[in-house]
């Protein structure tokens, strides 16, 4: 028998029983049990992890909603900017963590897609990205250099208005790279029965005739300029308001206290977006080499790593506030009880201890 004989063979015992769509020109078969355990190992992973980053994330960043419009002691121009970026951390684990989980949950024969839901979520990813960054760098510039009285609320509020608006763009930009929606086919091993929950079908968002085969590469590279050059500015801004005199503010310990969460704040976004823009610069040699720039098994790790620090950054941030501010811990109790509690200022405290 010759090759293509025994081609033709291999095929027709393959795609056996398989559905219509599937054909040698689209279909994967994994046969070693070995394997397919790693995919479905993968895939319950994969749907697994979003699920408590999801619940605690949602209800924390609702509780810090909650207590700025209710407290009006944490009240401030700052806190128009951490807000919206409680909104970006809702949306996210909303809509992106939430496709995993409704696929692990559903067990669909086939991951349907539409070429609406490839636009929708590459562009929800990219609009939660640049507005992440932009929200916490304007934060700081804010409460670096524009003072109470210099209407500091029309300043946030075009702030923010900007900040949404470069995301949106940057968001429409990344959609438009998917112009088809190509069906993969995937045969496993027949026995254990567990690989029947593996779909058998997967729509992947591809680039269209129209699109440059290249435009996700420029997506790609700057991302992560955007990322590189943001996390430069933000050290720069660290310093700066490490170094901030509070003296002449009517409330220099809530000034110091913004200071610190900014801070904070900043390093842990940018730390637990790094694994997730160190792929963007792998994914970009891919596209521009025309081949793997990583193995499998190491891209599988990084992007199950890189995913759970983003869903921990979107979860802990109110977190973060509460363990940087008195006042803040303060607000969420007055935000989910309706009474406030009195917090002294560093001030007040340490000349009470004085006198004792």
């Amino acid at each position: 028998m010759d090759q293509a004989a025994q081609l033709q063979q291999f095929w027709a015992v393959v795609l056996n029983g398989t559905p219509k769509y599937c054909s040698p020109y689209n279909t994967i078969p994994i046969l070693d049990p070995t394997v397919a355990g790693d995919y479905l190992f993968l895939q319950e992973i994969t749907a697994i992890l979003p699920i408590p980053f999801m619940v605690v994330g949602i209800l924390t960043n609702l509780v810090f909603l909650l207590a700025v419009l209710r407290a009006t002691n944490i009240r401030n121009a700052v806190n128009i900017y951490l807000g919206n970026l409680a909104v970006v951390d809702i949306i996210f684990l909303t809509t992106i963590a939430g496709v995993y989980i409704d696929r692990k949950y559903t067990k669909p024969a086939i991951y349907h897609e539409t070429l609406f839901g490839c636009y929708f979520m590459s562009a929800a990813e990219a609009v939660v990205f640049y507005a992440t960054i932009c929200l916490i760098t304007l934060a700081l510039i804010h409460h670096l250099c524009v003072k109470p009285s210099e209407g500091f609320a029309k300043v946030a509020a075009v702030g923010n208005i900007a900040t949404w608006i470069v995301a949106l763009v940057f968001g429409c930009l990344a959609a438009i790279q998917y112009g088809k929606v190509w069906r993969l086919c995937f045969v496993w091993p027949k026995f254990p029965a567990v690989f029947q929950y593996l779909p058998n079908g997967y729509d992947k968002c591809a680039p269209g005739p129209i699109q440059d085969k290249h435009y996700a590469f420029y997506l790609e590279l700057i991302k992560t300029a955007t990322f590189f050059v943001g996390f430069l500015a933000n050290i720069i801004l660290y310093v700066l308001v490490c170094r901030k005199k509070s003296s002449e503010d009517s409330n220099p310990d809530m000034t110091n206290q913004v200071s610190r969460l900014l801070v904070v704040n900043g390093i842990v976004i940018f730390l637990c977006h790094t694994i997730n823009r160190v792929l963007n610069i792998f994914n970009a040699m891919t596209i521009f080499f025309g081949k793997p720039a990583l193995d499998q098994e190491t891209t599988a790790f990084l992007t199950l790593t890189g995913n759970g620090l983003v869903y921990l950054n979107s979860s802990i941030r109110p977190v973060i506030h509460a363990v940087c501010s008195r006042a803040y811990r303060g607000g969420y109790w007055t935000g989910l009880t309706g009474h406030s509690i009195e917090v002294e200022d560093s001030a007040v405290k340490d000349a009470k201890d004085t006198n004792k």
